[in-house]
């Protein structure tokens, strides 16, 4: 799960701000088949959101990401503020000119 929860991003980076990370505490080695529709394609024909801020729905049967793991994995993705490190660069100096 873990190795599943790491290739969510990359599948579908328009869905993810962040990296998932599996808590499920499921150990071993799982196959499965995820069948779901890029976000970019759920949208309605004008390529936004509705007005409410979801998409549209899909004539096609079309499934966000977040509602196939839900519907065939039986798994929830839910956001969880968390520590994470971070580089911050307070301050810099200017190269040196040659001398």
């Amino acid at each position: 799960m873990a190795q599943f929860a790491e290739q969510l991003l990359p599948l579908s980076a328009n869905d993810f701000a962040y990296a998932v990370v599996d808590a499920t505490g499921i150990s071993g080695r799982w196959d499965f088949m995820l069948s779901y529709t890029p976000t970019w394609d759920l949208r309605n024909p004008t390529g936004s959101l509705s007005p409410d801020g979801t998409s549209a729905s899909d004539p096609s049967g079309g499934m966000s990401i977040f509602e196939a793991v839900k519907k065939q994995l039986g798994l929830r993705l839910e956001m969880h503020k968390r520590m994470v490190p971070v580089l911050v660069i307070d301050h810099i100096e200017q190269k040196p000119a040659d001398n």
